[in-house]
């Protein structure tokens, strides 16, 4: 089964994306250079699944991570005395984060999500020098 699903890659990479792959308003899973975001970011969240829950700050744990389209959303638990931190914390915690910051940078996003309300939302982290 492993070894069927890098073959169906290269068949499709062979094959080239359509322009309404390329094309993110028609195809919302088409990022950057005619990257599937789709499939990327369910790899990403099946990769970070294995290691959940565990904590990504002091008294912040990620309890799973779940694909939606072009975005992992990452579900909190917060400890009871802790402020939560604003949405460039939020920022640094997925650009902290490789698999995360890989997905962003593809063109991507990660969501924070808290009792089902969003708290933030990542589209972008700067390259560190």
């Amino acid at each position: 089964m492993r070894i069927s699903i890098p073959c169906c890659l290269i068949v499709a990479l062979c094959a080239g994306p359509t322009s309404a792959q390329l094309n993110p308003v028609k195809n919302p899973c088409a990022g950057n250079g005619g990257v599937d975001i789709c499939a990327a970011a369910r790899r990403t969240a099946e990769a970070l699944e294995a290691n959940l829950p565990r904590e990504i700050a002091p008294g912040i744990r990620v309890q799973s991570a779940a694909q939606g389209g072009p975005q992992v959303q990452l579900d909190l638990v917060v400890a009871a005395d802790l402020r939560l931190p604003d949405a460039a914390g939020f920022t640094s915690f997925a650009c902290g984060e490789p698999p995360l910051c890989a997905l962003v940078n593809r063109g991507g996003q990660v969501a924070y999500v808290l009792n089902g309300k969003t708290l933030a939302t990542v589209t972008s982290c700067e390259e560190v020098n």
